[in-house]
């Protein structure tokens, strides 16, 4: 049951982070926005639930 929401809840967070990066494009270069989100990726994996 966790495992289901874990599955259908991140997509929806990197949606919205994505979102939220090209609403901010000119603010960020493209290297930073890939480890933007590795890092929110790794915290969105390893978040305990």
């Amino acid at each position: 049951m966790m495992s289901i929401f874990l599955t259908f809840s991140w997509p929806l967070s990197i949606l919205k982070f994505l979102i939220s990066i090209k609403a901010a494009k000119l603010n960020f270069l493209k290297t930073n926005e890939e480890t933007l989100i590795v890092i929110m990726l790794t915290r969105l994996l390893c978040q305990p639930k």
